[in-house]
């Protein structure tokens, strides 16, 4: 077992899941209202960035350390342990175990296991339940799902409450210097696995390509604008940022143009503090 330190800095309260408003008004919340929706908001958006996160170092360490090939891959899950604090996403090949990290949640560190051992049965079922879930939900929707040339879609399993999983259908692209917001969607899963509601966050795909600034020009922030059927930032929109502009494009700002209310609002997700402001647009 070797340890590594994972550079996450979170405000987030553990496995703590609450769903925002998503009722459509031109008025603009108050004060309270607007800060219980955004702390929501955010803390969705941060879990499902642990996800991505996790999952992006476990497969860069994997081709580092393991003493496997990745073809021989053919499988995959996540195991979190909430009691302790744990996220564990491992990769499998027939019926074991080949490759593993560990993220803890009180400390984000990250622990990362090379060793082949057999597979338990927390983990057989973890794999077969995600496979299952996300065959179920491409099959379901697939006239609703669709993918973007130089980009792919990255696929996660979450436990809102202990009675509600929703998976995200999250937008990623491998092209540089690109933020991708955009094309993403929900399928909330009730306690006897049925399918009970698809949602998508938006209704297009928005590459925000920052080297359109220049290659001596540093981006601080990028914008883009939501319009009533989505009028407040979404977990996706949280997700992405940290990943892409925060951690790959050293961002500290991300914001929205929200024009479902009148005036219209700019939304602004601030990375520092984790914080998100409102503030009416200036009409003249």
């Amino acid at each position: 077992m070797k340890r590594v330190l994972l550079s996450i800095i979170l405000f987030l309260p553990l496995m703590c899941m609450a769903q925002h408003n998503q009722a459509i008004t031109r008025t603009l919340p108050s004060q309270d209202e607007l800060a219980t929706i955004n702390d929501s908001i955010l803390q969705e958006g941060q879990w499902l960035y642990i996800y991505q996160k996790l999952s992006w170092v476990t497969n860069d360490l994997f081709a580092e350390h393991a003493t496997v090939d990745f073809s021989s891959i053919d499988g995959s899950g996540v195991q979190p342990d909430v009691d302790n604090g744990y996220l564990t996403h491992f990769y499998c090949s027939q019926d074991s175990v080949v490759f593993s990290c560990t993220l803890d949640l009180n400390d984000f560190s990250l622990s990362w296991d090379d060793t082949v051992r057999p597979m338990t049965e927390d983990e057989r079922n973890a794999v077969h339940f995600r496979s299952d879930i996300i065959n179920d939900v491409l099959e379901t929707y697939a006239d609703s799902i669709y993918t973007i040339q130089d980009a792919s879609t990255y696929i996660d399993l979450i436990w809102l409450r202990p009675d509600k999983l929703r998976v995200y259908l999250l937008q990623r692209t491998t092209l540089d210097g690109v933020i991708p917001f955009g094309n993403d969607c929900y399928v909330d899963i009730d306690i006897d696995d049925n399918l009970t509601e698809f949602h998508r966050f938006h209704h297009s795909y928005i590459p925000i390509d920052i080297r359109q600034a220049g290659e001596d020009t540093q981006a601080m922030q990028v914008i883009h604008s939501h319009t009533a059927d989505n009028p407040f930032f979404t977990p996706t929109d949280i997700c992405n940022a940290l990943l892409y502009a925060r951690d790959l494009f050293e961002m500290k700002l991300v914001c929205v143009l929200s024009t479902a209310f009148d005036p219209p609002v700019i939304m602004t997700f601030n990375m520092d503090d984790m914080s998100i402001t409102v503030n009416e647009l200036e009409t003249h």
